[in-house]
């Protein structure tokens, strides 16, 4: 997967810097990687792509990749992705992003 993260938007108040790509409060530094039930999911990334690859542990419990970052301000965050698998069934390889806890598929 490839993501792609493009801000612009007027300064507001409490709201972020505008930003262009994974810089800033975005920077890849201010990421963390974690994976669960012994997941084996990585992550490349720089200032303008992150490469999230999945875990593929092989065992018959569900792990979960994650690469999160804490927004420090108010804004809108958009970005481009795109997704493969080559999982006979994408059900067992979901993409998503959470806001405050809660996935969205």
């Amino acid at each position: 997967m490839r993501l792609g993260c493009h801000r612009i938007m007027p300064p507001v108040p409490g709201a972020c810097p505008n930003a262009i790509g994974f810089t800033g409060a975005f920077d890849p530094t201010n990421w963390t990687l974690s994976n669960t039930n012994g997941g084996n999911g990585s992550v490349s990334s720089n200032s303008s792509t992150v490469l999230l690859t999945g875990s593929n542990a092989g065992s018959l419990s569900p792990t979960y990749t994650y690469y999160t970052v804490t927004v420090p301000c108010d804004g809108v965050i958009n970005f481009n992705w795109d997704y493969s698998t080559t999982d006979w069934d994408r059900l067992y390889d979901p993409f998503g992003y959470s806001i405050n806890g809660v996935l969205r598929n």
